[in-house]
């Protein structure tokens, strides 16, 4: 039989967040009097780890009975105790969840904590500029966090700033988030911001969800789709970013849809298998999951689903959630997905933004997601006046400019451009004046009796050139021996040019139909010489023979010179 201590404790903790502060006074004079043996005995020492003041006891206990085996990380982190950080991280070396914690070891507090109403701030020392530039926003993250949910927030939200790169992870029993923030900008702050109030969700929700019957498993069927799908509402709510977040996230899910991707009641039954496995954003299809839901049950009561405040009948999660919306899941999802298919305006609206020069390297991806990333970031940064590609952390400072006839050339372009993540531009569609924010040109052109097609637009502007790396190549169909080189070198370029010029001969090919006027006559011209030759070498032969016969002896193996001059300071 529990003793009337224990009562009081399982009767307080039905509201936890209401008596927090009695508990953890309670607690402590408890601890104080009859030490830990009380709390071992009567195996109530969990209670222990949920409060500061009992914390070390909490972790010395889970020592003496065995109960170390890497569930400590995060309350050993609390204390800034590394030395057992890295104890409990030899338990979990070999597990999946490693990645998790990875870094956590080379944590380094500054010392310092940073107090708002409800947030408290730790940083590691390397991250004191930006902890500052957060924490100038925690009034609005406290204005925010009341009025959602007032009178459901606990005393205090403890967030660690980690100098690594990683997912978030909880320490639910102190309500504590650890955000890696490792190589962010000052203009990341308002995502950082963001995730805080994203996070207290999460926080805030597990401590009521486990009051229920079926408690807190995340392993419910459709119980991490709402979830996520909620967290990123509020989010987008906090950061008031418009009906572009929700057009950008309902685009995506319907291309997933229409083309099939997975089955969309995957993500009610197997959402801890796609978030590591699967090569689509889950995440971004919650969110649109969860405006759909809003539009059809409004916002406050989607967001009362995971604040069940008055007792809970059902015994699981799925039997709640279809009790509470009066509907299966599985009926809600199909509605969603037969809605965003037929909603064809949509593709319309977001395809019509045009695409950036930076973007040109995303649209060769073959991966789905990163597309429609690209696509996606396009359309909701329609109106800024710089255009910033997720996809690239680099200034692009390298141009690729071609002239191309029958396609050689512009298949080396888009190779030279892919690899070296470059802009590129055909010849007509760009003026000397446009290359001056870049380091590096690169022009590509055909040879046409050995004159390269174009490449006057370099030569010509040399004076306004004159500090930048300049390369050009030329295409054929011969197999370019050295002699070929010196007379392509000699026939376009000045001595003092070739100084400043390096010049490339990139094997292509020769098809006669696709060349257009006046070359076809320059070309049947050559064909006539040639055959009236009585001797011909074995390059002038597989002219005259291409002529009937196409070639294309193009290859992205050839350009791997050329790029390496490019990388080469």
């Amino acid at each position: 039989m529990k003793d009337k201590y224990l009562e009081k404790m399982e009767e307080w903790n039905r509201n936890f967040f209401k008596n927090y502060k009695k508990m953890e006074k309670k607690i402590v004079a408890q601890l104080e009097k009859q030490g830990q043996e009380y709390f071992i005995l009567n195996d109530c020492y969990q209670m222990l780890g949920r409060f500061e003041p009992t914390l070390s006891e909490y972790c010395e206990i889970c020592e003496k009975l065995g109960k170390n085996e890497g569930g400590l990380i995060l309350h050993y982190m609390h204390l800034n105790d590394i030395p057992n950080v890295i104890k409990q991280l030899k338990f979990v070396k070999n597990t999946k969840n490693y990645f998790i914690y990875k870094d956590f070891d080379k944590y380094q507090d500054s010392g310092k904590v940073l107090q708002s109403k409800y947030i408290s701030i730790k940083y590691d020392m390397n991250l004191e500029e930006i902890a500052n530039l957060i924490f100038e926003q925690t009034n609005k993250i406290d204005r925010f966090i009341a009025k959602e949910w007032k009178g459901l927030l606990p005393p205090v939200i403890r967030v660690v700033l980690m100098d690594h790169i990683g997912p978030t992870s909880y320490n639910r029993d102190l309500f504590e988030m650890f955000l890696p923030v490792k190589d962010m900008k000052k203009n990341d702050t308002l995502l950082i911001v963001s995730n805080i109030v994203h996070e207290t969700f999460h926080l805030v929700n597990s401590e009521i969800i486990k009051n229920t019957k079926f408690g807190n498993d995340l392993t419910m069927n459709s119980f991490k789709l709402l979830l996520e799908g909620y967290a990123q509402l509020i989010q987008d709510k906090f950061n008031k970013e418009g009906d572009d977040k929700r057009k950008a996230a309902d685009f995506y899910a319907r291309e997933i849809a229409v083309k099939g991707v997975f089955h969309f009641s995957d993500l009610k039954e197997k959402w801890n298998k796609l978030f590591s496995e699967a090569e689509v954003n889950i995440h971004t299809l919650a969110l649109s999951f969860a405006f759909f839901l809003e539009d059809k049950f409004e916002y406050e009561k989607l967001k009362r689903l995971f604040f069940p405040l008055e007792e809970v009948k059902e015994g699981s999660w799925l039997e709640y959630e279809e009790n509470y919306f009066g509907q299966k899941i599985d009926d809600l999802l199909d509605e969603w997905k037969e809605g965003l298919i037929r909603n064809k305006a949509l593709v319309k609206e977001i395809e019509s933004v045009k695409t950036p020069d930076i973007c040109l390297n995303c649209k060769k991806y073959k991966d789905l997601t990163d597309k429609l990333d690209c696509t996606i970031d396009r359309f909701r940064q329609k109106n800024k006046n710089k255009f910033e590609c997720n996809r690239f952390d680099k200034e692009i400072n390298t141009i690729v400019i071609y002239r191309s006839k029958s396609g050689f050339v512009k298949k080396y372009a888009e190779w030279i451009s892919e690899e070296l993540t470059a802009d590129l531009k055909e010849y007509s569609q760009v003026s000397i004046n446009d290359l001056s924010k870049y380091r590096t040109i690169i022009y590509g052109g055909g040879l046409y009796v050995s004159g390269i097609n174009g490449v006057k637009f370099i030569t010509n502007n040399m004076h306004k050139l004159d500090d930048k790396k300049i390369i050009v190549f030329a295409t054929g169909a011969s197999t370019g021996k050295p002699e070929d080189l010196d007379n392509i070198k000699r026939k376009n370029f000045t001595y003092d040019q070739l100084k400043s010029i390096k010049i490339f001969y990139l094997r292509g090919g020769f098809d006669f139909k696709k060349l257009k006027f006046p070359y076809t006559i320059i070309m049947r011209l050559m064909k006539w010489k040639l055959s009236r030759q009585e001797f011909l070498t074995s390059d002038e032969k597989g002219m005259l023979d291409s002529f009937d016969n196409p070639t294309d002896f193009t290859s992205k193996e050839n350009i791997e010179e050329l790029v390496e001059e490019c990388r080469r300071k």
